[in-house]
């Protein structure tokens, strides 16, 4: 059975997909249990139903999986924050997220230092100049020795 808490969470989404900011203050989000905020993020995905309202207040300093397969309704405006709000991230999957593109990874890649998984399949607008090893950080500047 699942647990209260993804209880919760799924009803939070329904709520969020009905209702939007009518029912529930999205600066209200960021305060979530770090793998709360991950789920809800997942449901909303898998529904379709993520948008730049809502992306904004979920990504936070505790955010550490951040998976928007095919989110393709985001504008990159609010995609080039993700770098900058989640220094944690240690998993970003954007797989078929046409938007994305070199300075949204370059970002990440900058700020990401825990970075371990970039999944980019189906990305269009990435080309290798996103991954110009003068900006890596540690631990990715260790990969220029390889």
């Amino acid at each position: 059975p699942p647990s209260l808490l993804a209880l919760c969470v799924q009803k939070l989404a329904q709520n969020l997909i009905k209702y939007g900011p009518k029912r529930v203050r999205y600066a209200t989000l960021s305060a979530l249990p770090r793998r709360a905020l991950e789920e809800l993020l997942d449901i909303l995905v898998a529904k379709n139903a993520l948008n730049d309202n809502v992306l904004p207040y979920a990504l936070t300093r505790q955010t550490h999986k951040l998976g928007l397969e095919g989110a393709s309704q985001l504008r990159r405006c609010v995609l080039s924050t993700i770098g900058r709000s989640c220094p944690n991230l240690c998993v970003l999957d954007v797989r078929t997220c046409q938007q994305i593109d070199n300075k949204i990874v370059r970002d990440v890649l900058q700020h990401c230092e825990r970075l371990e998984v970039l999944r980019l399949d189906g990305c269009p607008r990435i080309s290798d100049s996103a991954f110009a090893p003068a900006l890596w950080k540690p631990p990715l500047a260790g990969l220029l020795g390889l």
